[in-house]
């Protein structure tokens, strides 16, 4: 359960040693499990993209401030504050009916599950949208 959590951490650690703001995502899709590490360090973000399949792959792209800051406040906002859990030991961090999410930075982390069939507000489902088009880039 939590392993994939550490996952999210041991990317952004290949990213920057100290990571100011951290947005960890995870999605399963049938076949393969995507886990997306977006990280600010200083000036710098980025996304790094993991798909653990048959054929496993990772990427780094750099991404804007301006799409970093998109994302960290859709899942920071009041609309995700619904979606707010505290994962147990018996909890799946790779359940397909949801995005599972983890915020780490200025405040205390927050993980988020948020179901894959909700209707949600523009700015969550914007920040999922771009996400998503992230992970299914070809490079």
């Amino acid at each position: 359960m939590r392993i994939f959590l550490l996952l999210s951490f041991l990317i952004a650690a290949k990213v920057a040693v100290a990571a100011d703001r951290q947005v960890g995502f995870i999605q399963q899709q049938p076949g393969h499990l995507d886990l997306v590490s977006i990280v600010e360090s200083g000036k710098k973000t980025v996304a790094v993209i993991h798909r653990f399949s048959s054929t496993p792959s990772e990427r780094m792209r750099p991404i804007s401030k301006e799409e970093f800051e998109a994302i960290w406040a859709a899942f920071t906002g009041p609309a995700a504050a619904q979606y707010a859990f505290t994962p147990s030991s018996s909890d799946s961090m790779s359940d397909p009916r949801f995005y599972t999410i983890k915020v780490e930075g200025a405040k205390k982390p927050t993980s988020l599950r948020i179901p894959t069939q909700a209707e949600l507000s523009k700015s969550l489902s914007d920040a999922i949208r771009q996400i998503r088009t992230w992970i299914d880039e070809k490079g």
